[in-house]
């Protein structure tokens, strides 16, 4: 049997079975469902739980080549820092507003371009999952242009994760200064996301 590589895919008709078939794609995509449902999580797996297409979100980070999975893995690495211990003498927030702007302000201090704060919505939580705070502190940064202009190359393959690793590294040191005050922070970022989503926070958030 031949190895399945990036430029040697599996033909559309796949020659396996499985011993215990996952959900079907059309279920979780929710076809012919006409309510309104929360959305579920199908990649990108925070290491807590087993999705139910696990096998195929794993095989999607190794085939990667290996300028793309040092990012996966570092970023991975550096989010064992997403939580901490939260500093026992809390500051007191007498201006909301004020706060507010010095939380920004954090933020693009340590590199963030463009920082967004929303109430956490039930819309924006994935189902069986639970947001542990009420706001969500949305971080933006850019991709190199001339990078991105390589789609779908190893090249824009890199860039992409190169700013989730940055972007992680940020939020992490925003959750930790914002602990320090007192307050409780979780950082998440790529491919810690199976809690959240992350777009329509960053719709409300005004990004």
């Amino acid at each position: 049997m031949s190895r399945i590589r990036p430029d040697n895919p599996p033909p559309p008709e796949y020659a396996f079975g499985y011993r215990r078939p996952p959900r079907s794609g059309n279920e979780i995509n929710g076809l012919g469902v006409t309510d309104e449902v929360p959305a579920s999580a199908v990649f990108h797996s925070a290491g807590d739980a087993r999705l139910e297409w696990q096998a195929l979100d794993d095989f999607f980070s190794l085939v990667n080549p290996w300028p793309v999975v040092k990012h996966v893995v570092a970023n991975a690495w550096q989010l064992r820092k997403r939580n901490g211990p939260v500093s026992q003498r809390r500051r007191q927030v007498e201006d909301p507003q004020a706060m507010t702007a010095e939380v920004k302000e954090a933020a693009r201090a340590l590199g963030a371009e463009l920082v967004g704060i929303t109430g956490i919505t039930a819309d924006a939580v994935f189902a069986g999952r639970s947001a542990p705070h009420p706001h969500a502190i949305c971080l933006g940064l850019s991709m190199d242009l001339e990078e991105m202009k390589h789609v779908p190359q190893r090249r824009a393959a890199v860039e992409v994760m190169r700013v989730y690793r940055e972007i992680s590294k940020i939020a992490i040191q925003l959750a930790a200064r914002i602990r320090s005050w007192g307050w409780p922070a979780k950082a998440y970022g790529n491919p810690n996301s199976t809690d959240i989503l992350h777009i329509p926070l960053a719709v409300n958030a005004g990004l």
